[in-house]
């Protein structure tokens, strides 16, 4: 048998970090040598056990999904990173481009499209799922002077902050959204990622001073 494609995975997520070491322990050709929950975390794993590719979220406890590339790209330029985050905005995308990532999929892509990511990253390619395609497509047709949203927040996100900003909690906005908690507390990670805040205060101060604190 072919030696396996030796992986690492990042997820501050503990239940979903779990899910896709389950799913991926089914496939023969590839081998989960650890798992991280914080970006300090993930390097630590990668310089002690050196896989073939990186796997990680975007936004993390103690550092950005971003930054850890950086960091791994710069020192271990042959060790392939695939993004797999909630994340669909162009700038994202292209920042990560700009660190010679290798893939770059969406968290709601199945079990084949992550494992035939996988493997044809570690053949040399790269895998971007069709959704992410489709947004670096309409990036490029986009008139140069069409005015951009400031915060590139999607129409999910604006309501998740006009309801944190009406004091809900993360419970009372998954019930009205009909969303999970563990799905409001990732979009409210990448809220604060986009707004460049570190807490909830900080957050309704920039809500309210561009009017997000409103229902769209």
């Amino acid at each position: 048998m072919d030696k396996p494609i030796h992986i690492v995975l990042a997820d501050d997520h503990q239940m979903f970090l779990d899910g896709i070491v389950t799913m991926l322990q089914r496939n023969r050709k590839i081998k989960v040598d650890g798992t991280a929950r914080s970006g300090k975390e993930l390097i630590a794993i990668v310089e002690n056990e050196l896989p073939e590719i990186v796997i990680t979220d975007l936004q993390m406890n103690d550092m950005t999904g971003l930054e850890a590339t950086k960091i791994i790209r710069n020192k271990y330029p042959g060790i392939k990173v695939i993004a797999l985050t909630m994340h669909n905005e162009p700038g994202f995308i292209r920042k990560l481009i700009e660190h010679d990532i290798s893939g770059y999929i969406l968290k709601n892509a199945g079990y084949k499209i992550l494992t035939h990511a996988i493997e044809k990253v570690a053949a040399g390619g790269t895998f971007f799922s069709d959704e992410v395609l489709e947004t670096m497509m309409q990036s490029l047709k986009q008139p140069a002077n069409e005015k951009q949203s400031k915060f590139s927040l999607t129409p999910r996100e604006r309501e998740i902050i006009a309801l944190i900003c009406k004091e809900c909690t993360t419970n009372e906005i998954a019930d009205i959204l009909k969303l999970s908690p563990l799905t409001i507390e990732t979009h409210r990670k990448n809220i604060f990622l986009k707004l460049k805040v570190k807490n909830i205060a900080g957050l309704v101060k920039i809500a309210i001073h561009n009017n997000l604190d409103k229902m769209p």
